[in-house]
């Protein structure tokens, strides 16, 4: 059987949360998972109402020395994981399908030998919206990059979870097999790993909604960037109005995603209206409460490992082809932190 786990880490985007979660739960992902970088906004206290309904699965990712939340996380996910293949994505991203209507049609395609599947982004732009608003993210930002446009090389991946060797943020390393594109066209890599020399989307693609509107964008800049670990200088990004400039693509009027809006409101309201009604009930009050304290704690306390065969105390490096391209988690063997 072929199944997947999705995988996210979000901070303070409480707004975004039930637009994401309902749009990607039509894709046919057996369980997403969603890890919580120290929210303020009230979005671990949401999470967790949902895992109580078992909705999604919620832990919690504290800020740690040396990496940014995102690694801690991912490597959680994939050596708790209970799927064949598991994929990152952002909070900010949404995977767009041709021709199947769900991630494991797309992937019972593939022969053994294929490892992973990298999937091109679409980066939007604001829109020329200096506000947020009223709308979904997929109805209030029709206007994207040129297919083309070099962003757009980066990749976002779903991978068997049992060949990886090293997450990363755009595409893991691989201890065996292949990466394609979802036309089964092999991945080329460029000079950095998780960038493709090709842009290949027409059979799938991830809509990055990058910027969102100028106010929104300010935000994302406050919240920090989820590879670099708190305290670095890294963390903020620098020259904002640089960054948003070069990410305020409006080429092209893309409404691709604006006939599922319906569904995705009614599947928003859905989950809205089993929230509320289990508000009544102790026993979700206890749970969600439980859940907001105390998920994630098991894992943190054991040493992060990948689910592949492993001798006691051997660390993990990845191949010597991967060993010069480490992406945005930097270069190195992994070892406890």
């Amino acid at each position: 059987m072929t199944d997947v786990t999705l995988v996210a880490c979000a901070k303070n985007e409480g707004p975004y949360l039930l637009e994401w979660i309902a749009y990607h739960r039509r894709l046919g992902f057996k369980e997403i998972v969603v890890y919580d970088n120290g929210s303020t906004d009230g979005s671990a206290r949401l999470l967790a109402g949902l895992a109580a309904l078992g909705v999604i699965t919620f832990r919690r990712q504290p800020d740690r020395p040396r990496r940014g939340p995102q690694f801690y996380a991912y490597t959680d996910a994939v050596r708790c994981c209970r799927t064949e293949w598991v994929m990152f994505l952002d909070l900010d991203e949404y995977l767009v399908l041709e021709r199947v209507s769900t991630l494991p049609e797309l992937l019972r395609r593939f022969d053994d030998e294929v490892s992973q599947v990298g999937f091109n982004w679409r980066v939007f732009g604001s829109s020329g919206r200096k506000e947020p608003g009223e709308g979904l993210i997929i109805e209030r930002f029709l206007s994207a990059s040129l297919p083309q446009q070099p962003v757009n090389a980066h990749l976002k991946s779903v991978t068997r979870c049992d060949r990886i060797a090293l997450v990363n943020v755009h595409a893991a390393f691989l201890s065996e097999g292949i990466a394609v594109h979802p036309d089964e066209t092999p991945v080329q890599f460029g000079k950095v790993h998780g960038i493709s020399q090709e842009i290949r989307p027409a059979a799938g693609r991830v809509h990055h909604y990058a910027v969102k509107s100028e106010a929104e964008f300010l935000g994302k800049i406050a919240r920090g960037r989820g590879t670099i670990a708190a305290g670095q200088p890294q963390k903020k990004r620098g020259n904002p109005a640089q960054l948003f400039k070069s990410l305020d693509l409006n080429d092209l009027h893309c409404p691709d995603l604006l006939a599922v809006a319906p569904a995705i409101r009614a599947d928003m309201a859905e989950l809205a209206a089993r929230l509320e009604a289990a508000e009544a009930s102790p026993l979700f009050r206890l749970s969600r409460a439980l859940r907001q304290r105390w998920s994630g704690i098991g894992q943190r306390l054991r040493v992060p490992t990948a689910r592949i065969a492993m001798k006691p105390g051997e660390q993990l490096r990845p191949s010597s082809e991967a060993a010069g391209k480490i992406g945005p988690f930097g270069r190195g063997r992994r070892k406890a932190p």
